[in-house]
């Protein structure tokens, strides 16, 4: 049983950790995708079908367009074999700010990055095991 309990475990890690999930939604679409931001009410994107290759961040562009704020979040598109994951992983940070005129550009490298802080699905999966592997294993 615990074997079985350990195998389940290990798969379920291996699983929720395959690649990077980004908020993706553009405000002129979806009220919620700006600024204040509301996660419950945005898709997120699993970022491994860019070009077929793995990307390694998300991002977050807001301009100020034709009167009002635009905000487009998603998976930034670069992929492996244009930019090596470990160059991808070292543009996290913001590059383009004036808040003055309202344009940002950020990068980030966690799931869920480019939008408000919550609990994810892979966080609370990632507890789980670890208590469970706590309880069977230790």
């Amino acid at each position: 049983m615990r074997s079985q309990i350990f195998l389940i475990t290990i798969f379920t890690i291996v699983s929720t950790g395959s690649c990077l999930r980004c908020f993706s939604c553009r405000s002129d679409d979806q009220v919620y995708c700006g600024d204040p931001f509301y996660a419950g009410n945005i898709p997120v994107e699993e970022c491994a079908n860019m070009h077929t290759f793995e990307t390694y961040l998300c991002y977050k562009a807001q301009n100020y367009v034709g009167g009002q704020y635009m905000t487009i979040r998603g998976c930034a598109p670069f992929d492996s074999e244009i930019f090596d994951p470990n160059i991808q992983r070292d543009m996290a940070g913001s590059y383009w700010e004036s808040y003055s005129s309202g344009k940002v550009l950020s990068f980030c490298d966690t799931d869920n990055c480019n939008g408000a802080e919550s609990v994810t699905k892979t966080s609370v999966t990632f507890s789980i095991v670890t208590i469970l592997i706590t309880l069977f294993f230790v």
